[in-house]
């Protein structure tokens, strides 16, 4: 079972996570965007477990959804500074805590990849890795980084 760091978890957020630490959010490099990882958080609360101990299959794709939602915040606040659109999603990285013998990463880094399929449709379509890992931030659950091309000016 998902859990949190707050007791409540909201549904909807009006701005992007800031960092938690020192580094940028999302550096653009030419017609790509980069964005820093987002883990399983909303304003203060973040999905905490672990994949294969306290986390089923079920769980760490609300998760990774969540991760794909703040990245999609991101890409949003950048778009709209810059008057910029994405071209394509080229690449994520997904990342999830996870126990040694837990094996379906793929199913949950799935949970990102519908989620960005069903909001940008062709464009939203990409390559990607899933790893488990021993920890990540503030116990996230899960945590997951992009690089989107952007429409050139």
């Amino acid at each position: 079972m998902l859990t949190t760091q707050c007791s409540q978890q909201g549904d909807t957020k009006s701005k992007p996570n800031r960092p938690g630490g020192l580094y940028c959010s999302y550096v653009k490099m030419g017609d790509q965007l980069y964005i820093s990882g987002q883990t399983s958080r909303v304003d203060d609360c973040v999905m905490q477990g672990r994949l294969g101990d306290t986390l089923t299959i079920d769980d760490g794709k609300k998760a990774a959804q969540l991760c794909a939602r703040n990245v999609l915040d991101q890409v949003d606040q950048f778009c709209h500074d810059n008057a910029a659109e994405i071209k394509a999603t080229i690449k994520l990285q997904v990342f999830m805590q996870a126990t040694e013998s837990f094996n379906d990463h793929a199913k949950v880094a799935d949970g990102a990849s519908e989620y960005l399929q069903e909001k940008l449709g062709e464009q939203g379509r990409h390559c990607r890795t899933a790893v488990g890992v021993a920890s990540l931030p503030r116990g996230a659950a899960v945590e997951i980084d992009a690089i989107f091309e952007l429409v050139s000016d």
